[in-house]
């Protein structure tokens, strides 16, 4: 389990750092390039804008929801693209709300459409937004309002609602923003005791620098493998392998099992800050 959400939290990392760097529009192209990133079934044609008829049946299953068919979906997500790229006087988190109804409705792809749809949404406000990026996601209230979230949706679709999904919406960034206040509290907090213990090691000044350096990696990315690791630190395998067993030693990691062959090690207090 802590495996397979490493690897939904790696591919969300992948996706989010790849994007950092674009400049140019959030267009179809790459919503179908972000689809690939997230998806690992190659069952759900990852990328590829699906075909034929669907039915949706939502948390509700009296509520129904019949997205367009093939032959419609170029056009509506050619008028979603126009959309998102528009100069428009709407507030930037209203229209990242109608964004998300939107992509959510057109239903593009085969599978991981509302998971798309949550991304793109934090990828449009990071863009759009002239305060800076954000590092939070909406996951966490979507699934515990889980219901609210449906019955916004749907009261869209069914008596074109838009206020109430907007406000349901705004409420989400709102909780999520506090949350996130205290989870960089709270981890900022945590670093600095474990970089006080580190620092009291006998170890040399440029080992205590790598475990530094790894902890302030492992704040958001808190069950990693070694593997991982020398691909984000650009360190030696012995070198980190040495700096794991070291951090283990101190009870700071913990081993958890296997995955992909590969030992998966967890920062037990980080990951219990952020599964909070």
């Amino acid at each position: 389990e802590l495996g397979g959400a490493a690897d939904a939290g790696y591919r969300f990392y992948e996706a989010v750092r790849a994007s950092a760097g674009e400049t140019g529009a959030l267009d179809n192209e790459f919503i179908k390039t972000l689809h690939r990133r997230i998806i690992p079934d190659k069952n759900a044609l990852p990328g590829h804008i699906r075909s034929g008829r669907m039915t949706i049946y939502s948390y509700y299953r009296h509520n129904r929801l019949n997205p367009p068919y093939d032959e419609e979906l170029e056009a509506a997500m050619n008028a979603l693209e126009e959309y998102v790229n528009r100069s428009a006087n709407t507030n930037y988190l209203v229209k990242a709300a109608l964004i998300h109804y939107q992509l959510t409705t057109i239903h593009p792809f085969f599978d991981g459409n509302d998971r798309l749809a949550r991304l793109f949404v934090m990828l449009y406000l990071r863009r759009f937004n002239p305060c800076g990026s954000y590092c939070f996601y909406l996951s966490r209230y979507f699934a515990r309002n889980e219901g609210e979230y449906y019955r916004s949706l749907n009261a869209v679709r069914s008596h074109g609602n838009f206020q109430g999904w907007v406000e349901y919406f705004l409420k989400a960034l709102i909780a999520t923003s506090n949350h996130m206040r205290n989870v960089l509290k709270y981890t900022a907090a945590l670093l600095t005791r474990n970089r006080r213990r580190v620092l009291e090691t006998p170890h040399s000044n440029s080992i205590k620098n790598n475990l530094v350096s790894a902890l302030q990696y492992m704040a958001f990315n808190p069950v990693v493998t070694i593997n991982r690791l020398c691909i984000a630190q650009r360190k030696s395998f012995p070198i980190l392998s040495r700096n794991v067993k070291i951090l283990e030693g101190m009870g700071i990691l913990e081993a958890a099992g296997f995955r992909d062959r590969s030992r998966l090690y967890v920062y037990r207090e980080q990951l219990d800050i952020l599964a909070d």
